[in-house]
């Protein structure tokens, strides 16, 4: 889903200065993998793009239905807040792909997932959207995701 992101305002760099060292670590890496996701799907073919992330076809599976840990929902967290306030525009997709490389050098299994819907607008015309679930957990790209039909699903392997 496209959205107008929010520069950083004067009382957002004070919760950031409330927040732990680890916190603020985290936003910097998430604000690298943002950029990087965002240059790599405006310049290369997504094929290409898939094996930079090292994405394979197919949903994730954990082998052993555990929940998904603690790390993996600050990384979400991490990416939420650095698109919103990034100073390129963080699509849905770059969100999805910049977690799929943070949780894949965290060695935590997830799925990408894209998906298409008819707009609301024009009926004729189609919407895509893109989510990184891990577990069941949706982790970027919350927004309606039940509205949308899943066209493909990689998996981030550990």
């Amino acid at each position: 889903m496209w959205r107008k992101n929010e520069m950083w305002r004067r009382d957002d760099f004070a919760k950031l200065r409330g927040r732990s060292a680890a916190d603020r670590r985290l936003l910097g890496e998430a604000m690298l993998w943002l950029g990087l996701a965002r240059c790599a799907i405006l310049t290369i073919p997504f094929r290409w793009t898939t094996r930079l992330f090292a994405l394979r076809p197919g949903e994730a599976g954990t082998g052993m239905d555990q929940p998904c840990p603690e790390v993996a929902q600050r990384v979400g967290w991490a990416l939420r807040t650095a698109a919103a306030h990034s100073p390129w525009q963080s699509t849905c997709l770059a969100q999805a792909l910049a977690g799929a490389g943070m949780l894949r050098i965290r060695r935590i299994p997830a799925t990408l997932a894209m998906g298409v819907a008819k707009s609301a607008d024009e009926p004729r015309n189609l919407e895509a959207h893109a989510w990184l679930s891990c577990d069941g957990s949706i982790l970027t790209g919350r927004d309606a995701v039940e509205k949308y039909n899943v066209i493909a699903e990689f998996s981030v392997s550990r």
